[in-house]
């Protein structure tokens, strides 16, 4: 399914990150008869870039150069 039109792969995508977490939740649910809370952040993608100012770019550049010199 490299090329969707129809929209298809979104939905089952989704379905599926979402039975990751949800699915097992509700059989404990069930199987304890007592309500559980999980959620989803362990499975959210995490972007730990910062943006940076352009002085901070221009010392970044400046040191790589430094250290390649060396």
């Amino acid at each position: 399914m490299q090329n969707d039109n129809t929209g298809e792969r979104n939905l089952i995508e989704k379905f599926i990150h979402i039975s990751r977490r949800q699915l097992p939740n509700l059989m404990l649910n069930i199987i304890f008869k007592k309500e559980f809370l999980f959620n989803n952040d362990m499975y959210k993608d995490i972007d730990s870039r910062s943006p940076l100012n352009k002085e901070e770019i221009r010392k970044l550049i400046i040191e790589e150069l430094n250290n390649r010199r060396v």
